[in-house]
């Protein structure tokens, strides 16, 4: 097959009618594409892209906590992703990506800063509203 403006055109694995659908039409393709060398994007066979497509989307193994909040705000929006679970990841995997990701950077210190001073706050807040209970006479 072969590339059009650098894009493969393919037909969907399983699809019933056999139109030739653009590559680019599948929005995780077009972006897994756009990220890969201009050389070696038009190397991919339509197979390779659709297995590299459900390997990606289809082997997100569960976490026991996922949350993930997006803020919107005036300027802009930003997200907070919580993920717990059991660590399966290889002592091998979990030193590069220490070292790729590193915890005590100025954001990550400032959120953690902020999260402290939100948690504190409610703590003095809730000893100062039950020191005051017995004498504003509320039980």
């Amino acid at each position: 097959m072969t590339p059009k403006n650098g894009i493969l055109e393919t037909i969907e694995p399983g699809a019933k009618d056999a139109a030739v659908v653009p590559v680019s039409a599948d929005g995780f393709i077009a972006r897994f594409l756009s990220r890969v060398p201009a050389d070696i994007a038009p190397t991919f066979s339509q197979a390779q892209l659709f297995a590299i497509r459900d390997f990606v989307i289809n082997n997100r193994e569960r976490q026991a906590v996922d949350i993930r909040w997006t803020i919107s705000l005036i300027w802009f929006r930003f997200f907070i992703v919580v993920l717990a679970g059991p660590e399966r990841r290889s002592a091998e995997r979990r030193v590069t990506e220490r070292a790729a990701r590193p915890i005590l950077t100025r954001s990550n210190i400032l959120v953690i800063a902020v999260f402290l001073a939100m948690l504190t706050i409610s703590f003095v807040g809730m000893h100062y509203a039950l020191m005051m209970a017995p004498i504003l006479g509320v039980d």
